[in-house]
């Protein structure tokens, strides 16, 4: 027997989550088109589109620019995995990078 009634059966999502690296190719692309275009175009709702375009914006306001230039880029964004996978694999080469236990009582 199926754990889910008719009625709870799995329904479709009205939106699907959308990588940083995808996000910053879009809106390395928004610059030459319109954002009702580009929405249509990656089947996005244009309020989200608004709402990366407006978080870049104000992200430049408070940091530099070419810092914020750079990491919602889409290279920005590799290399800032490439960064965070190479951490952990120190951590783990390292094998003493933990809490230790007489900090967590």
């Amino acid at each position: 027997m199926h754990p889910l009634s008719q009625n709870e059966e799995k329904k479709q999502r009205k939106y699907s989550i959308i990588a940083r690296a995808v996000q910053a190719k879009i809106l390395d692309e928004a610059v030459g088109q319109s954002q009702r275009d580009l929405a249509q175009k990656y089947d996005i709702p244009r309020t989200t589109l608004q709402h990366w375009i407006d978080r870049r914006k104000i992200l430049k306001g408070k940091i530099d620019p070419n810092v914020v230039e750079f990491f919602e880029s889409s290279s920005g964004q590799a290399w800032l995995h490439n960064m965070i996978l190479a951490a952990f694999l120190v951590f783990h080469q390292n094998g003493n990078s933990g809490i230790p236990d007489r900090l967590l009582v």
